[in-house]
């Protein structure tokens, strides 16, 4: 994170991940990112217990109010951290200055309007990629994705075509972004450990040795995270053009 940091040197915002399992964990990692010239911290709540709405309002409190100079991202994922920040939990929350941005894919349409209205003029929220060309025309200014680190083009190229109002190209990027219709999904257990997987496969950047306990890893899964790798190396390689004649 400090290399990161170090590297990056406020070019760009800079938000470091710092999730833990309490408070006082958090904190711990907050202050890391406090010492570097980082613009803030993404941060969910912590989740080995659920955690009650008021009790996930207390936490961004908490962070806000011992780390002033911080920004807070969000990081909203209900299916691993327990709870849903609903639209009374985020109202509440939006009153802490420091919270600027969410990183979510958990709403539905009329929710994530919702949601806009409440957030205007205070907080950015990304969607997930597949969703951007529904929900950007609703607010939502970018879009986050881990298939990134295999390689930059075809996310680019879906910015791209929604920034100039071809919402055909870009739905078009989205289908071939999108498994196929029919395909299972993937195991919580093996998600972020196959996107490391892949990731190695396509080749644009090293994600560096698996993480422990998670390295002993079934034969469908490794040969799933290749083919996925090949996939993509293929997108980049259509999209590489079309984003150079964008720039």
């Amino acid at each position: 994170m400090r290399a990161a940091a170090e590297i990056n040197n406020r070019r760009v915002p800079l938000f470091v991940g710092a999730t833990g399992l309490n408070t006082r964990e958090v904190m711990r990692k907050c202050a890391i990112v406090a010492e570097t010239s980082a613009s803030g911290v993404l941060i969910g709540v912590p989740f080995y217990f659920p955690s009650s709405p008021a009790n996930a309002v207390r936490f961004f409190k908490d962070i806000a109010e011992n780390f002033p100079d911080l920004g807070i991202m969000i990081y909203h994922n209900p299916p691993l951290h327990n709870v849903k920040l609903s639209l009374p939990i985020m109202k509440q929350i939006l009153e802490i200055p420091q919270v600027v941005a969410m990183k979510d894919s958990h709403r539905e349409p009329v929710e994530f309007m919702r949601l806009m209205d409440m957030a205007r003029g205070k907080m950015s929220v990304f969607v997930n990629q597949l969703q951007y060309v529904a929900f950007q025309p609703l607010g939502a200014p970018g879009f986050w994705s881990i298939d990134s680190w295999m390689g930059p083009w075809p996310l680019l190229a879906l910015r791209d075509a929604m920034a100039r109002g071809d919402r055909a190209r870009a739905t078009e990027i989205t289908f071939s972004l999108a498994p196929p219709v029919g395909t299972p999904p993937a195991s919580l257990s093996w998600r972020e450990t196959a996107a490391n997987i892949r990731i190695r496969y396509a080749g644009y950047v090293d994600p560096g040795p698996l993480r422990p306990p998670f390295i002993e890893i079934p034969a469908e899964v490794d040969d799933a995270a290749r083919r996925k790798a090949e996939q993509w190396k293929t997108l980049c390689d259509e999209c590489r053009a079309e984003v150079a004649a964008a720039a």
